[in-house]
């Protein structure tokens, strides 16, 4: 299984940052759990620099510590891992993703799906080199990810470290975190990437990105119904949003649940995602889509959010 496979890959630790605070004398550090990664360790380590670097001209992230940005922001998006490995592995084909054994066995109920399913195609970019550090999980570069509200890159940009061969858009309202992206991406040297200044709402209505990704990730940008509204219509049927969230969830679970089926979509699970002792504790939710979403959405930009799928009039 994706998940267990991914739970036993080895991985490497961050190299620390020179300014890291060392263990206290007669104490003993917690080992934390390694990056699954399939790309080069040394590229989360310099994005780390170069985002602490970047936070004291401009407000990135109020994450400053060096330890705490990678355990606060790049541990909690490599624990997204396991749900994208499987995502990627069976796209258009089984209603069975998420993480943990429960997830893994759930019976299909949406294999109808595959006969709707578009071959994959990303948004047009530039011709790029193909990364020769890849590790083919399923189908290079047929895989596209687009992240909304990525703010100084999360998750996306880790995903993207972590798994070179996925196709990346980072999508970014703020124009000041999109310049600080596209540095950290030419910096890095990485392919299949790109940072767009862009609201969702216009994204979600341009032909060039709507029902075009096979996996839509938002950390923390807005309540779930709002988050459907944005992500479902740049998914194409039979892909895949997952939204991490905090662990009390049940009355926005419950908007999310009669938001979904409005832009034709279902949320599939909302597990707690694994974690060691000091990680923050999330539950992932997970919503694939079912049908073509109704072309009076997304709404207007900010609708979304003041008006909430499901409590609206629609």
């Amino acid at each position: 299984m994706p998940v267990n496979a991914a739970k036993a890959a080895a991985g490497r630790a961050v190299p620390a940052h020179p300014a890291a605070n060392p263990t206290p004398p007669g104490t003993t550090r917690r080992p934390s759990s390694p990056p699954l990664l399939d790309g080069p360790t040394h590229h989360l380590a310099a994005y780390r620099d170069l985002l602490l670097a970047w936070n004291e001209r401009f407000n990135l992230t109020a994450v400053t510590n060096p330890a705490e940005v990678e355990r606060r922001l790049f541990r909690d998006a490599l624990r997204l891992l396991p749900a994208i490995d499987d995502v990627a592995a069976h796209a258009g084909d089984h209603d069975q993703v998420g993480h943990g054994d429960g997830a893994a066995t759930r019976p299909t109920r949406h294999s109808e799906l595959a006969k709707h399913r578009l071959p994959s195609s990303c948004p047009p970019r530039q011709p790029e080199r193909r990364a020769r550090d890849t590790l083919d999980r399923s189908d290079p570069r047929s895989c596209c990810l687009v992240d909304v509200g990525s703010g100084a890159g999360f998750p996306g940009l880790v995903l993207k470290i972590a798994r070179p061969a996925l196709d990346v858009t980072l999508v970014e309202a703020t124009a000041k975190k999109v310049h600080f992206l596209r540095h950290v991406i030419a910096e890095l040297g990485l392919d299949g990437v790109s940072a767009i200044h862009a609201r969702a709402e216009e994204l979600g209505r341009d032909p060039a990105h709507r029902a075009r990704y096979d996996l839509a990730t938002a950390r923390a940008v807005a309540a779930l119904p709002a988050l459907l509204e944005l992500c479902v219509p740049l998914l194409r049927v039979g892909g895949h949003a997952l939204f991490p969230k905090s662990a009390t969830l049940d009355a926005e679970l419950a908007d999310g649940e009669r938001a979904a089926p409005l832009v034709g979509a279902r949320i599939l699970s909302h597990d707690l995602l694994p974690a060691q002792e000091d990680d923050l504790v999330t539950r992932l939710v997970i919503a694939i889509k079912i049908a073509q979403t109704p072309s009076r959405y997304p709404r207007r930009s900010g609708i979304s959010a003041k008006e909430l799928l499901g409590r609206a009039q629609t």
